[in-house]
């Protein structure tokens, strides 16, 4: 059974030396979890939720600890540049506020600081988990980031296309599927080198 994303960062936290931490972190390294450090450390990552603290009530911690593993592919409702420029931002807020409601209590606790760029774990700084995974993160500033390719805040208005007997249809789910990427994917996608070169 896989550690919950907590679990990970907390053993990584609880380490004496900078090397051990980055070990633990590698040693864990998963899709879910670079989804996590990008989510609170990538500049590129705009979260569309209020800072602060969130009002939710904490789901029963046993049987939950991976329940984070599949809710990251959600993060694009709750980010910049996701595609889900037709949702509102109380549905976008109560969206989250399930989404913390349905992982275990500790990983809600990690959501709700990722969501305000930052993770409670301090000796997890942003500077250490860039030298963990090199090239994972755009940093603003810093002297080797590679400015990203400019690209719209959402994705293009969907085109309408005939079919059948001339009836104007939407160009189908898998399409606009597509079309509605989740930032924090494309940024994924982007570093997979990373993923495969520790793997």
């Amino acid at each position: 059974m896989s550690l919950g994303i907590f679990e990970i960062l907390a053993a990584a936290d609880k380490e004496p030396t900078k090397d051990d931490k980055i070990k633990v972190l590698r040693d864990h390294v998963c899709q879910s979890l670079i989804d996590v450090l990008i989510g609170a450390y990538d500049d590129r990552v705009k979260w569309l939720l209020p800072p602060g603290n969130v009002p939710f009530k904490p789901a029963a911690s046993s049987g939950a600890e991976s329940m984070l593993h599949s809710q990251t592919r959600t993060f694009y409702l709750y980010v910049e540049g996701g595609g889900n420029d037709n949702l509102t931002q109380l549905r976008r807020e109560v969206l989250f506020i399930q989404l913390l409601e349905s992982v275990d209590p500790r990983d809600a606790v990690l959501m709700s600081h990722v969501k305000d760029k930052k993770l409670p774990y301090g000796s997890l700084t942003r500077e250490l988990i860039d030298e963990a995974f090199p090239k994972m993160l755009y940093i603003e500033g810093k002297p080797d980031a590679e400015e990203p390719a400019p690209e719209p805040p959402c994705p293009p208005p969907k085109e309408k296309v005939k079919r059948g007997r001339g009836r104007a249809r939407g160009t189908g789910k898998k399409k606009a599927a597509k079309d509605s990427k989740a930032t924090i994917k494309k940024i994924v996608q982007e570093n997979q080198p990373v993923l495969d070169k520790l793997g």
